[in-house]
Order: structure tokens, then sequence, then C-alpha cells
């Protein structure tokens, strides 16, 4: 048969590549050179031979761009191109060719690829792979390149770009984009010396209120939520703008608590769609990252604890919400107002409990850790204010005795266990 075989075929691809590059080192640079022309057809042939090559012989494609005075250029200029074929291939010879070599993302992201390619994306309509395909090839630009992400934050990208990308995946609730954009911060936080200019920088051009706001919103999947909640730990961790920022920040519900109050829920109550429970997880994580070494966050929490004497309710308003402290205490301990024996016979309401329990263990775990005030405090905290001369049932005493002891009846589960 004169078929080949799948494999038969890739080899003889890369072969055939292998013979176009060493037959003539200068085919290459004739195929950047063809790439002015304007001709439709002719610009996707070019752009068809070159993702070829970059799939079987990428070392000398990126060689050859290079070496070419104009080469690189030329490929950004295609990206004008508004034939949507046209401007589909070379993307994807793009996004092939950053994920290579970085002397050539250098000099991609100097050629103003940053301003390019943002740009596209902003002017592109819902759902448009065209967007997608330009937030991979940033990304690709700033992957373990800090001077691309430095030279991200000095063109002013954040504000030109990544603010109002944010912005319009909010408003149009567009879960790919804010992914993709999400993704594309975190590149910006590498690690090491750079990491708190760039949490200092996202921090006021506004990046983190978007992403706190969103952070608690339906319409993101859990992966993205997730994912969103462990960058808004990467930018507060040990950095205080940015601590103080997220505590001022208000909630979706406009609780007087604030943001803190919505991103707290998130840790307690799990998803329906998330069994492995990854956005609770981010959820207690992001706490840890709030209270880490923050000596006066960790006190703010602590003394929230303490029960507040209650006032009655105006006529047509809501009760207020509980202060965090509270709210954790009530996420421990609350778990037996339905009474014990309910729960015990319900087994399956105690392992939907042990979530909210879990959750709130963890987060008290930070606001106590290594700090001796707050413990001092969550030990001298009783359940509620005293009513008579009797002595008051305090927190951690209570939990204590309930988690030691097995809940009536027998072969229940005590979440608090």
């Amino acid at each position: 048969s004169d078929t080949l075989s799948p494999a038969a075929g890739d080899a003889a691809a890369a072969e055939n590549c292998a013979a176009f590059v060493r037959h003539d080192r200068t085919h290459l640079s004739t195929l950047l050179d063809v790439l002015e022309e304007r001709d439709w057809a002719i610009r996707l042939s070019v752009l068809k031979i070159m993702g070829a090559l970059q799939a079987k012989r990428p070392s000398e494609l990126q060689a050859a761009i290079l070496a070419s005075p104009q080469g690189l250029a030329r490929l950004m200029d295609v990206l004008g191109d508004n034939r949507e074929i046209i401007r589909n291939e070379v993307l994807l010879v793009l996004v092939a060719l950053t994920q290579g070599s970085l002397e050539l993302n250098k000099i991609m992201a100097f050629e103003g690829a940053f301003d390019t390619l943002l740009g596209i994306a902003e002017e592109e309509e819902d759902g448009s792979v065209i967007a997608s395909d330009c937030l991979v090839i940033t990304a690709n630009l700033l992957k373990a390149n800090p001077s691309n992400g430095n030279y991200f934050r000095e063109m002013g990208c954040v504000p030109a770009h990544v603010v109002r990308l944010l912005s319009r995946a909010t408003e149009q609730q567009e879960a790919y984009l804010w992914k993709g954009i999400v993704d594309l911060l975190a590149l910006l936080l590498p690690g090491g010396s750079d990491t708190q200019a760039a949490q200092t920088h996202l921090g006021k051009q506004g990046v983190l209120a978007q992403l706190v706001a969103v952070s608690v919103q339906g319409w993101l999947p859990k992966d993205a939520q997730a994912t969103t909640l462990r960058l808004i730990g990467v930018l507060v961790h040990k950095h205080s703008p940015n601590r103080l920022l997220m505590s001022g920040l208000p909630s979706a519900s406009g609780q007087e608590e604030g943001a803190l109050s919505s991103l707290l829920a998130l840790a307690l109550r799990p998803r329906p769609d998330d069994p492995l429970h990854s956005c609770n997880d981010a959820a207690a994580a992001l706490f840890r990252s709030l209270l880490d070494g923050n000596v006066d966050g960790q006190q703010h929490l602590a003394a929230s604890l303490m029960p507040q004497p209650t006032f009655e309710d105006e006529p047509g308003f809501p009760p207020p919400a509980p202060p965090l402290g509270r709210a954790l205490l009530r996420a421990l301990m609350g778990v037996s107002s339905a009474g014990a024996d309910e729960v015990a016979a319900k087994e399956e309401v105690a392992l939907e409990l042990l979530d909210q329990v879990c959750g709130a263990a963890r987060v008290l775990a930070h606001v106590l850790a290594g700090n001796a005030v707050c413990q001092e405090i969550a030990v001298a905290t009783p359940l509620e204010l005293p009513t008579t001369e009797a002595p008051p049932e305090y927190f951690l005493r209570s939990l204590l005795r309930a988690s030691s002891s097995s809940p009536p009846g027998g072969g229940g589960i005590d979440p608090r266990a």
C-alpha cells in the first residue's frame, strides 16, 4: 500500500523538515521575507510551513528568527492582519515559539508584544479563541523571565490592559478570560526580590480589590475560584499595605465585616461541585497568608471572638452579621444547635457539618499560631455573656469536652471530634 502509517508519516515529515533546513540555511530567512506579502494564500502557506518546522525543528526555526534582522518584527506585523484565518495561524506559531527560547521572548517583549497581544485580546468578542491565545502567549513571555515581568510593569501594562480585561471578564462573566488573566498575574509574582515590588504594584493598581470582589462570585468555576483565592494569598503574604487594603474592602453583600466575612464563608461552606474542597482549602490558605506574622491582624480577629452585647434590631432592618471571631466560634460550636441526639442520628448531616468545622478550625489555628496574646484571649472567651452570677462556660473548654466525648446514642459522628 502507498499509504503511510501515522508513525511513518511523522518520521517522513521530520526528515523532510530536516532536509529543508540542511539544504540551504537561507530558506528560513526567505520564508520570513515572504511574510511581507499581503496575499492571504501566501501568508497562510508560509505560516503553515513555519508551524510544521516549529513542531519538527524548533531550534533551527528559532535560530533563523533570531538571526534575521527583521524576522520577529515581520511575525509581529502579521498580528495586525485582520483576516481571522491569518491571525489564528500566526498565533499558533507564536504560542509554540514562545515556549522555547528566553532570548527570543525578551526580544519579542521589547518589540511591543505585550501591548499588541493584550490590545487584540481587549478587542475580541466573548469566548474568543484569539483572546485566549493572546493571553497564553503573554504568559509564555512572562514565564521564568523576571526581566520581562519588570518590563511588563514598567510599561504600564497592568493599568492599560489587565485592569480593563479583568473588568470586562467580571461584567460579562467570562470565566475562561478571567482564568487566563489570573494565570498571567501569577507569573508577575515569581518569588524572590521582585515579589514585593509586584505585590505593591498590583495592590496600587486596584487588581487586588478586583480579585477579592470576584473571588466570592458564584459564576466562577471551582478551578478558577481556587486559583483566584491562591493568587490573593500571594498578594497579601508578608505585605502590610496589601493586608491593610484587603481588610478594608467591602463585602459583596455590604456586610459590616467587609470582604473578609465573604472569604471566611468560602472557607466554611463547600461548593456542591467541589468534592475535593479545593476552594475551601484555598480560602483557608488565604487566611494563613493574611495572618502569618501579622500580629495586629491576629489580635483583631481574636478580640472578635468575645461575645458582644445584643441590642434590639430596628424594624425593617436585618440583624447585623456577627463579627468574624463569633462566626468562627459559631461554626465550631453551633453544630449542636439542632440537638446532639439529632446530629448523632443523622450521620449525613454530621458529615456536612464536618466541612464547616474543619474550615473554622483551620482559620482559628492561624489566628492563634505563635501569638500568646491571642491564645490568652481564646482561653478567656465565654460562649455567651454571663447573665447570672454562675461562672460562664468557656469556649475552648466546651469544645474540648465535646470533642472528647461520644455523642448520645452511639454510632454517630460528632464533627467537632
